[in-house]
């Protein structure tokens, strides 16, 4: 097709529509309708049988379009329910959709699903009236759900073949409470198998690939394979993750490795389905094992028919980039196996108890707002009791529709005014007839003569505005996702071709449709909201968007959520997923300890529900190893008799340390005097700033065995850089804040169970969705933030596997970002750059590489300490490393194995790590295994590995270099309603105490970045939450600190005011 213009003109009565309409189509066929709407400037979702797929995407980019292409089947609860979760529809289009008795009640179904809960939502339909048994069930069933009306188009110029044809067009309409006025709601997402985001088309030609593997005539000797094995139905969630993991690995390994298109991946398939035990390698039972079965499935895409896998790849390495770069598929895939019957009936109880109170609490009379609140709650009851009871009956419909062909059918749109949600990569189809399904996947010349045709169908084809008369109620239109419809047998959904008439007419149909749901968006604008009845007064809430889901992230959507503001927090991964290794067993990126000084994260764990005593051990000590063995250990100060610090810590410690002289130990006592100085005031804390931790250390008389033996490795596990890397105004703010301020501020304790992400991070996530409606945006990227003037008024973001989509009319944005995530946004946001320079200049800073790597042993090897430091290690090569025995820290042993344990399990972290980052997995086993712990602690000499993982993650930690505090991003931005949160955030003067790379500190600037959204008055009417310090000063440090700066006002003039600093 080369003149592809010829669509837009006859689509010209729709010019005046927004442009930006979001238009997603239902068995689009060929996809004359979509690309035409697409060649206008909406943006399409085209949707259709798998197997059309490839067609829809070819034509898709013929035409130039930004279509996209979306596989979707009528009454198919999971393809309907992946639909709604990517947000509300307002508007639904279809075009010769009715043609068989047992496809009208899926397709009202569908079409009910779709716009269940919008009040001024339709559906358009034009149709032929192919089958005259159906139109009579379509009309007789549609009343009971919709408001039906009928359109003649009799006297409409331009249309006399409709005429001919017996064309009929519906509005449908969900019938709806009257007597209130529309305003823009929220509406909570559908929970669908894949949360994971847009597929792009090659994904989906992998799974029409696969999915083809159950039609084909198979044979096990001379007797054919009667019934498979596997169920095409059960497990095309798991075809349609691991299509996503292969295409992910392809791109990551393009132009550096030679491949197959799909490999052995086929094969291995059909030998799975039939039961047999031939194939490259046998497939996990998909549903005990459905993780492992979507791995095998995307490597076997890798492999030649040998059983090989291509040249320069190995399993070690696939098994890698599984878990770097698809480590949430794997976890949805796991997640399948997992009974929430327990979740199911906590959510029954407290969905009871809410309800309860609200019939307790009546609207008083006259309060329209809390009666529509009501009704509204009533529907979303009514759809949850729908939706249980969907899952006990199953509908003889999905049955009928697996055995058929793909047909044209509905098509959608979006326009009003709010967040748009991420739609499907997808294109078109065909033009609104069946055709073989040999056909259907082929393409070939058969896919060439259809283009042709409807280009020349196209030619000499007007439209008039003045046909486009019927238009729907509202101000505004969203039409949203649909669900195709298979065929019926190809011989009797043919049209005969007999005519040029008919073929026009054929034409005229999907660009008649087009003009009705074009036409209805006139008034409207862009966004993903649901139109229902309130009263006209209600407030709005104040739409904020946090990127990034740490502890700063969290703790800004905890503060601003509580402010009844409407948050939406993006982040790259899945909040409170945990990670798992490729055995299925518990997996974190570092080993995180809690002090005592973390009066927030207490606070608030404690506000959500969770208790201390089980989240956490007891204070531990922890142990100090070098090549000659153990070096000191530090003891639970808090058990010592209390003393003034650092009085306390010397006494508590002095026998601690195994090799290094006192006198060493006493050269500490020159920085002590440098850290009463260094916060003198602004400009002061600058100048220790740009120096580095290795020259204060020699200016103010510390020993070199000190430093080399205690304060370096300290240094290297605490801020992750060895001190001539380290700002020295951030290292004696570490030191200060977890050793020297109190006696007790060294005590640690860790996690008695989990991981942070799932034990601390879950729930707390999950009281703010269902306390507070928060919505949770994972694998979605930020790519850059739109403004409009001196404000951020939205954001362009990106889901993981493709899809694109903006979130506007935005009140305030939290970036809660590393420096590698701002260098991101900022790549994308050319205004926001020039405008917050700051924000550029912390974008410029570096980060700290890390590895962590988990071993199980055969047997439990004690050791004096559970949690441990490596210092001075030549094989560590200028590394930071620590060793924790999870066996001692976390009692649930089955839970640390995945299954029956058999000793210790040992968590191994190196920061600073980029010389270690090139080895390969065997080479840091082999390290940590013969080298390094042995050394520590013998006993693992004689100990066997049963199982490990090593993970890498470069630049992932912030780098506090000297010099890099005025660099550092601040609260506050040149923009008024965008504020940063994070542990290397400055908060001026909402300074905490918590400091260095610290959980509280991250957690409390985020409560401060809200807090100051409220304060500036972009919140409205709001309220700042609490924030807890740190325990004060003791006494003497600060009158060391007064009689300090009292001596350096008085030398200041004369040059003195400090010996160590200029």
């Amino acid at each position: 097709m080369s003149d592809w213009g010829q669509i837009g003109v006859s689509a010209r009565p729709f010019a005046s529509a927004d442009q930006n309409a979001d238009i997603p189509r239902l068995g689009s066929g060929c996809g004359l309708l979509g690309l035409g709407l697409a060649r206008l400037g909406c943006q399409v979702t085209l949707t259709d049988q798998l197997c059309a797929l490839p067609n829809l995407q070819s034509n898709v980019e013929a035409a130039g379009t930004t279509a996209k292409v979306q596989a979707l089947s009528w009454g198919d609860p999971s393809d309907v329910a992946a639909v709604c979760s990517q947000g509300p529809v307002d508007l639904v289009v279809g075009s010769d959709v009715v043609f068989a008795m047992r496809f009208v009640e899926p397709l009202l179904q569908t079409i009910e699903a779709l716009l269940q809960g919008q009040t001024s939502g339709c559906c358009w339909l034009c149709l032929q009236r192919r089958d005259p048994d159906a139109h009579a069930l379509l009309l007789q069933k549609a009343p009971e759900t919709f408001t039906v009306e009928e359109f003649s188009f009799e006297g409409l110029a331009g249309l006399e073949t409709a005429c001919a044809l017996e064309c009929l067009l519906l509005k449908l309409t969900p019938k709806e409470a009257k007597g209130f006025s529309q305003l823009s709601l929220p509406v909570s997402k559908a929970e669908s198998f894949n949360a994971l985001g847009p597929m792009p088309p090659a994904a989906w030609e992998l799974v029409s690939l696969w999915s083809e593997v159950w039609d084909a005539p198979r044979f096990r000797g001379r007797e054919r394979v009667q019934h498979a094995a596997l169920s095409r139905e059960a497990i095309s969630p798991l075809l349609k993750l691991a299509a996503s993991c292969v295409v992910a690995l392809q791109q990551q390994l393009k132009g550096t490795v030679q491949h197959g298109a799909y490999g052995a991946s086929r094969e291995l398939l059909v030998a799975a389905i039939d039961g047999g035990e031939n194939g490259p390698r046998a497939l996990a039972d998909p549903h005990g094992r459905p993780a492992d079965f979507v791995r095998a499935l995307s490597k076997a895409a890798f492999m030649t028919g040998d059983g090989e896998y291509s040249e320069g790849l190995s399993e070690s390495q696939l098994d890698q980039l599984l878990d770097q770069l698809c480590a949430s598929q794997l976890e949805q895939a796991a997640s399948l196996v997992r009974d929430p019957s327990a979740r199911l009936r906590v959510a029954m109880e407290k969905l009871q108890a809410a309800v309860e109170e609200v019939l307790a609490s009546p609207p008083e009379e006259g309060d329209l707002a809390a009666v529509a609140q009501r009704l509204m709650l009533v529907q979303r009851l009514e759809r949850a009791a729908e939706d249980a009871s969907a899952m006990l009956v199953k509908d003889n419909s999905s049955t009928e529709v697996e055995s058929s062909q793909a047909v044209d059918t509905v098509d959608t749109v979006d326009t009003t005014e709010s967040t748009m949600e991420p739609m499907e990569e997808s294109g078109d189809g065909h033009n609104g007839h069946a055709e073989d399904a040999e056909d259907l996947g082929k393409g070939g010349v058969h896919q060439r003569d259809m283009r042709k045709g409807h280009r020349k169908l196209m030619e000499g084809v007007q439209v008039d505005t003045a046909f486009v008369a019927p238009s729907p109620a509202g101000p505004a239109v969203t039409v949203a996702h649909g669900a195709s419809v298979p065929p019926v047998p190809a011989q009797s959904a043919r049209r005969s071709a007999s005519s040029q008439g008919t073929a026009r007419g054929a034409a005229v149909m999907p660009l008649y449709a087009a003009g009705i749901a074009v036409a209805s968006l006139r008034k409207g604008k862009r966004s993903r909201t649901l139109r229902c009845a309130v009263a006209s007064d209600a407030p709005r809430r104040p739409r904020v968007a946090v990127v990034g889901a740490g502890w700063g992230g969290l703790g800004a959507a905890k503060a601003l959520c509580e402010n009844g503001c409407e948050v939406t927090l993006f982040d790259g991964g899945q909040p409170g997923d945990s990670m798992s290794t490729p055995s299925g067993k518990p997996f974190e990126a570092g080993t995180r300890g809690f002090w005592r000084d973390y009066p927030n994260m207490t606070s608030i764990l404690k506000e959500i529900g969770l208790e201390e005593s089980e989240l956490f051990t007891d204070f531990t000590e922890s142990a100090f190893y070098s090549p000659e063995g153990l070096e000191a250990t530090a003891p639970v100060f808090d058990k010592a008799p209390e003393l003034p610090s650092p009085l306390g810590q010397v006494l508590a410690s002095f026998s601690r340390f195994k090799r290094l002289p006192l006198a060493d130990r006493l050269s500490i006592t020159g920085l002590l005097l440098a850290m009463i100085d260094f916060t003198r005031d602004e400009e002061t804390f600058k100048a220790y700033d740009r120096m580095t931790a290795h020259e204060l250390f020699i200016r103010c008389g510390l020993s070199r065995r000190l430093v080399d033996d205690f304060l370096k490795p300290t240094l290297l596990v605490g801020l992750f850089k060895p001190p001539e890397e380290l700002s020295a105004a951030v290292t004696m703010e570490l030191l200060y804040f977890y050793a020297l301020a109190h006696q007790s501020s060294f005590d640690v304790r860790w996690l008695k169970k989990g991981t942070v992400s799932e034990t601390l991070m879950s729930p707390m996530l999950d009281h703010l969705v269902t306390q507070h409606g928060l919505t949770l945006r994972g694998n979605t990227f930020v790519e850059g933030l739109d403004l409009d003037g001196d404000r951020v008024s939205g954001l362009r973001c990106r889901s993981r596997g493709g899809g694109s989509e903006v979130m506007e009319d935005l009140d305030a944005v939290v970036l809660a970002l590393g420096a590698g995530g701002l260098r991101a946004v900022l790549r994308g946001s050319p205004q926001l750059a020039k405008l917050c320079p700051n924000l550029s200049a912390a974008g410029s800073l570096g980060g700290v590489d890390v590895m962590s790597a988990r071993i199980w042993f055969d047997r439990t090897v004690p050791t004096e300490t559970p949690a441990n430091v490596f210092s001075r290690f030549r094989g560590l090569r200028g590394a930071g490393g620590t060793f924790f025995m999870l066996d001692q820290l976390q009692p649930d042993a089955e839970a640390l194995w995945a299954g029956a344990p058999a000793g210790s399990v040992v968590a191994c972290d190196f920061y600073n790590a980029g010389a270690l980052l090139p080895l390969n997995d065997e080479e840091i086993l082999r390290l940590l295994t013969e080298e390094l712990l042995p050394a520590a602690v013998p006993a693992f000499g004689n100990a066997k590995v049963v199982d490990s993982h090593v993970m890498r993650f470069p630049a992932a930690v912030s780098w506090f270099s000297p010099g890099s505090y005025e660099k550092r991003p601040t609260l506050e931005t040149p923009l008024k309603n965008l504020v940063c949160a994070g542990d290397w955030v400055r908060m001026g003067d909402r300074e905490h105490g918590a400091k260095g790379l610290c959980q509280e500190r991250a957690l409390v600037s985020g409560l401060e970045a809200a807090n100051l959204l409220a304060r500036r008055g972009v919140l409205g009417a709001s309220k700042e939450h609490d924030v807890i310090p740190v325990r004060d000063d003791e006494l003497q440090v600060q009158l060391g600190r007064a009689a300090n700066k009292t001596v350096a006002q008085v030398l200041g003039p004369l040059g003195l005011s400090s010996p160590w600093v200029r």
